[in-house]
């Protein structure tokens, strides 16, 4: 009798099928580590955004503070005298120099102001704008605000980081939000202290904004 041999097949994946595979396999992980980058990056700038954000409110929370002192303790505080407004201003080591605005009106990088402590001295404190950022100067014992350029001035830093301008006007301002009435306290012109802070989030602007009112100072009529 004669048998016929049997063929036998072999089973498994060919080369072609395992590199194909492979094609396949780093095309996939490549889209994952490219999507999981993206995630980081995303992460990352929103939490840079969100630490310059609270600096931002932290420092223009402070200037506020800090403003709110002019004039104080004063029976008559005067602009040029209590409360000076600047322009090209520049602290070089501890001595400022800039061009003062008469009146204290319109813009400037710097505002100076000064207050009488209760009982005590007469003090001299303001902020300086810059391109980045804003220094506090600090306060010290002075005979009248508009003795600045000879005084020593310290600095301290208040926000980093933006585009800082200040402008000064007098108009009717309403202190604490309140609404302004035609008479009364709150119906009297004061001057008005407006800050304004601009960084870059992902290339776009988001500027805040800090508007004050000076109750110590009244503007004419």
């Amino acid at each position: 009798m004669v048998m016929k041999a049997r063929t036998l097949s072999q089973g498994g994946a060919s080369l072609v099928a395992l590199m194909v595979g492979l094609v396949i396999a780093s095309i996939s992980l490549l889209g994952l580590m490219t999507a999981y980058r993206n995630t980081v990056e995303v992460t990352m700038n929103a939490s840079q955004n969100a630490e310059s954000d609270g600096q931002q409110i932290t420092g223009l929370s402070r200037i506020s503070r800090l403003a709110i002192q002019a004039g104080y303790g004063l029976e008559s505080a005067a602009p040029d005298q209590d409360l000076i407004l600047l322009t090209s201003a520049n602290l070089s080591g501890n001595t400022l120099s800039g061009t003062q605005q008469i009146g204290a009106q319109g813009a400037g990088n710097a505002l100076l102001w000064g207050w009488q402590q209760d009982g005590g001295s007469y003090l001299c404190a303001g902020v300086l704008a810059g391109v980045s950022g804003m220094q506090y100067m600090q306060a010290q014992s002075c005979d009248s605000v508009s003795d600045w350029q000879a005084l020593t001035w310290q600095s301290q830093t208040l926000v980093t980081g933006g585009q800082l301008s200040l402008s000064l006007e007098a108009v009717l301002c309403a202190p604490f939000g309140l609404e302004a009435a035609e008479n009364g306290i709150h119906g009297t012109r004061r001057f008005r202290v407006s800050t304004s802070l601009s960084t870059e989030h992902n290339g776009n602007p988001a500027p805040a904004d800090l508007q004050l009112c000076l109750v110590n100072f009244r503007s004419a009529a």
